[in-house]
């Protein structure tokens, strides 16, 4: 179990965010932000759709759970189809919308979700190893 949560770990998480540690190196110092802040990052919402591919992931691989978790698996199904729909109108409302939302707000809601994401699809590939 272990070696399956770490290559999803690095395969899957550290190399999807890696476009954004690029971004950020790039942002660094530059005269436009000479102080880093994390909210020039996802100003957008971009990592709405971060989150959405981890827990239909993560969705995915609890579905094929078979055994004693059955409870487990409907509610960790359940939170991932309920932050891909989530994630998803955010992302949405962000692009449609024709109020402009702070960027703050936009980073800080996205990376709360991203959290969410990582824990919830974490849990279903864990439990996806266990024994049944």
């Amino acid at each position: 179990m272990r070696k399956k949560l770490l290559q999803w770990l690095f395969f899957g998480v550290i190399f999807s965010l890696l476009p954004f540690v690029f971004t950020a190196v790039q942002f660094y110092g530059t005269p436009k932000h000479p102080q880093f802040a994390w909210w020039v990052l996802w100003p957008r919402g971009e990592l709405f759709l971060v989150s959405v591919g981890f827990a239909a992931d993560g969705a995915g691989e609890a579905l094929s759970i078979e055994g004693r978790f059955q409870h487990l698996k409907i509610v960790l199904v359940g939170l991932c189809f309920l932050v891909v729909a989530l994630s998803a109108f955010g992302y949405a409302q962000l692009q449609s919308s024709a109020y402009s939302y702070p960027p703050i707000f936009v980073t800080s809601s996205s990376v709360a979700f991203f959290v969410l994401t990582f824990t919830c699809a974490g849990l279903c590939k864990a439990l996806r190893e266990l024994k049944p």
